[in-house]
């Protein structure tokens, strides 16, 4: 899941990941970071996914929304969402905590 600054260029035809308008600060690497425990739940109309909440210590940026794709294919891109605000941590903590079914595929 990589972060991005408010203006960066993602929706809807974000194919796959671009480090323009990535987020760069203390704490945080270009790529952003690894997605873990990944749940999948069967639905009606498909499967939801969830992953577990990220937290990176000892950070410093400000985010606008995130890119959440698979650097095994290719870095194609999964999801992309904006933050409802621009969060920003200074020397401490910034986390991106998931809702139960975060999305849907089918």
């Amino acid at each position: 899941m990589a972060l991005y600054k408010t203006g960066a260029k993602l929706n809807k035809d974000t194919k796959a990941y671009d480090p323009m308008g990535e987020c760069s600060g203390q704490g945080y690497a270009p790529g952003g970071v690894v997605l873990k425990d990944m749940q999948l739940t069967p639905t009606q109309h498909g499967v939801a996914v969830k992953f577990s909440d990220v937290v990176m210590e000892n950070c410093s940026i400000q985010a606008q929304g995130c890119l959440v794709y698979n650097a095994s294919k290719e870095n194609r891109a999964v999801a992309v969402f904006a933050f409802p605000n621009a969060t920003k941590s200074i020397n401490g903590k910034f986390s991106v905590s998931y809702p139960t079914h975060w999305f849907s595929i089918g």
